[in-house]
């Protein structure tokens, strides 16, 4: 009888924990942490739990030195914690939950890096995703072939999504199914710049006017609108822009009927504004719905209207300031251009005077292509690519638009662009997700970039971590002053097995992770050069294959 009542008081206080929520497990992160609107100095990150709690995010250098705390005491579902006063290019590990128990985190998967500080002209990696959010196995595909990728060479910058982020309507839970169960293990690291698609669309009001539409897509992401990350303030979430080094960033919406349709709309004249008055010297442009197309859609189809309307409407503002890459999605084909500047037509009436470089863009094949600062027509050219199949895929696309140098669709192809920006040099690369590389293109400006003060002049110190290597390998090396960068692998006998032209930079300090062709050698023992101006420094590294 006495081991009876015992049993009954502790069911009745295990009752009276659970219900009163403090039992520790009570609350439960249903929809695990991801970052936005990354600065140089802040970030906010947002999770959603299964009961009403307050949040408390824990921050530090390490897993195991979390020693700030910042709290935000409202009760709720779906939280945010905006951390400022950060240092520029730093990494931070974080854990989430409330003020009594920690939900997530405490390991080394859940960190972020800060943003460089805007016109920091090292380097930033971008990688762009579009009509992905459809929980099936290319997707998985593409989001593995990224992984692999970024434990190899390194994790990206700035991860950018072209639109129809969640089949088939954008709803709250095809938002959680397709997209944050899909990419959870990234969402842990990597902040995401999203543009909408019409499928994300399908479930955002668009009654009365664009500033008032709300939704799934609304409610989940959290952009800059007020100038904090860099550009003009654009006054809500329907369009924005930002800053990371070098490069100013502008997301457009291809959904807002009345102001896509309509010339010189609020969007229209915003867009002007911001690109007129950045000073960073790299201008990319994304927004969901291409105005060039011969994949699932067809831009010369008269009832694909806002793709029509983004080609007559925007991409004269957008081409006239400067702008070097338009990225789309919608349709589910990759497609690149040649560099173009002035058709704004129906294929038909294509010519190949638009182009302002007739070649590929290729620089492995040493025909990049080079924009001048000077001259009759500074500035000028745009390559327009469409990253429409990161996880959908379309039959006997006829991939034949005159204005494309390049395009890869089927049913089974798949894949992401990753985009390297560094100085004066900007190369794309089409992955496809066997990790194989289906196209490559680059743009050479000639930027004037001068020299930071405090180095002294001495030789350029090189070093390789690790060393012996297996397929990852991070160069690090110092300039004393500005130089035209190159990397060489040789063997012992001094023939030369590759080759990266890096690009001119700055003095100062760098880090860059080496791509697929090195991982790719046998073991052995070989001399990595750098060339740097009329600096030369060698280093013997070790490859062991395990």
């Amino acid at each position: 009888m006495i081991r009876m009542k015992k049993y009954l008081r502790l069911l009745f206080l295990l009752v009276f924990m659970a219900m009163s929520g403090a039992w520790l497990g009570a609350q439960a992160i249903v929809r695990g942490t991801y970052l936005q609107n990354g600065t140089h100095d802040a970030m906010t990150i947002k999770w959603r739990t299964d009961s009403l709690t307050n949040a408390r995010v824990w921050y530090g250098s390490s897993p195991t030195q979390l020693n700030q705390v910042l709290d935000n005491p409202t009760l709720a579902y779906d939280h945010t914690v905006r951390i400022s006063g950060l240092s520029p290019y730093t990494t931070y590990y974080y854990a989430v939950g409330d003020t009594t128990v920690v939900m997530e985190g405490f390991d080394s998967s859940h960190h972020f890096r800060t943003n460089v500080v805007p016109g920091s002209t090292g380097p930033i990696k971008i990688w762009s995703i579009g009509d992905f959010g459809r929980n099936n196995a290319p997707e998985r595909w593409v989001r593995d072939s990224y992984a692999r990728y970024a434990k190899a060479e390194r994790e990206a910058d700035v991860w950018l999504w072209m639109g129809d982020n969640a089949y088939d309507a954008g709803t709250d839970a095809q938002y959680q199914t397709n997209v944050f169960d899909i990419y959870d293990s990234i969402f842990a690291f990597q902040p995401f710049w999203p543009t909408p698609g019409n499928h994300d669309y399908q479930s955002v009001n668009q009654n009365g006017l664009p500033a008032t539409h709300f939704g799934p897509y609304y409610s989940i992401v959290e952009v800059p609108h007020q100038g904090e990350a860099g550009g003009l303030p654009s006054g809500g979430e329907m369009f924005y822009s930002f800053d990371y080094g070098n490069v100013h960033f502008v997301s457009l919406n291809s959904e807002l009927s009345t102001w896509v349709t309509a010339p010189n709309s609020p969007m229209a004249q915003w867009v002007v504004a911001d690109l007129q008055a950045t000073q960073q010297p790299w201008k990319i442009v994304y927004f969901h719905q291409p105005p060039h197309s011969r994949g699932s859609h067809n831009s010369d189809n008269f009832w694909e209207t806002y793709m029509i309307s983004m080609r007559t409407n925007f991409a004269p503002l957008l081409e006239a300031n400067g702008v070097d890459v338009i990225l789309c999605g919608h349709s589910h084909v990759y497609e690149r251009s040649r560099l173009m500047h002035g058709f704004y037509d129906y294929s038909f009436m294509y010519n190949p005077v638009f182009e302002v470089d007739h070649g590929s863009g290729s620089l492995a094949a040493g025909t990049p292509y080079r924009k001048s600062l000077s001259g009759n027509n500074p500035n000028q050219g745009t390559i327009y690519a469409v990253v429409g199949n990161s996880g959908s895929i379309t039959n006997f696309p006829a991939l034949n638009h005159p204005l494309m140098y390049y395009g890869w669709g089927c049913d089974t192809c798949v894949g992401s662009l990753i985009i390297d920006v560094h100085n004066d040099t900007l190369v794309g690369k089409y992955y496809a997700s066997s990790g194989q590389v289906m196209d490559e293109f680059a743009i050479i400006k000639d930027l004037t970039i001068s020299a930071e003060p405090g180095y002294p002049d001495a030789k350029a110190h090189l070093s390789t971590w690790p060393n012996p290597f297996d397929q990852a390998l991070e160069v690090t090396f110092d300039l004393p002053k500005d130089a035209s960068v190159q990397l060489q692998l040789l063997d012992l006998r001094g023939e030369q097995l590759y080759s990266r032209y890096v690009g001119k930079m700055v003095a100062g300090h760098y880090r860059i992770a080496l791509d697929d062709a090195v991982g790719d050698l046998p073991s052995g023992t070989y001399l990595l050069r750098l060339v740097a101006g009329d600096h030369v420094v060698h280093r013997k590294i070790v490859k062991i294959n395990l």
